[in-house]
């Protein structure tokens, strides 16, 4: 059980319209603890077997916005010293789990990382 209460996603959007707003759940003390259990169990999993991209910087310790800024950075500038042109593409992905088929992500989490 969980109570839900609508948050507009920006406040220039229309708050007549519903896909302009996000369900947050305010969860349980139990609910907390239990995902905070499997979400710690899962995390070990994928450092045990290796299965994090190596540029990956979201959800993990010790990085933030910053690492990832200092690695665009980086290989922006080691691409500039060796004569290389570079392009550097950048997406909004705020609303990338709105629209996420989840059926295809079960079938890529049992596939690509053994997760059942």
């Amino acid at each position: 059980m969980a109570h839900v209460t609508p948050l507009l996603k920006k406040q220039s959007l229309c708050p007549e319209q519903l896909s302009n707003y996000w369900p947050v759940s305010n969860l349980s003390f139990l609910s907390k603890l239990t995902e905070r259990v499997v979400a710690d169990q899962f995390v070990s999993y994928l450092n045990r077997n290796d299965l994090y991209v190596p540029v990956q910087s979201a959800y993990m310790e010790f990085h933030s916005c910053e690492t990832s800024l200092i690695r665009v950075v980086n290989d922006l500038l080691m691409s500039v010293d060796e004569g290389m042109g570079s392009l550097l593409l950048l997406l909004d992905l705020r609303a990338a789990f709105d629209t996420i088929d989840h059926a295809i992500l079960i079938q890529r989490l049992r596939d690509g990382c053994g997760v059942s």
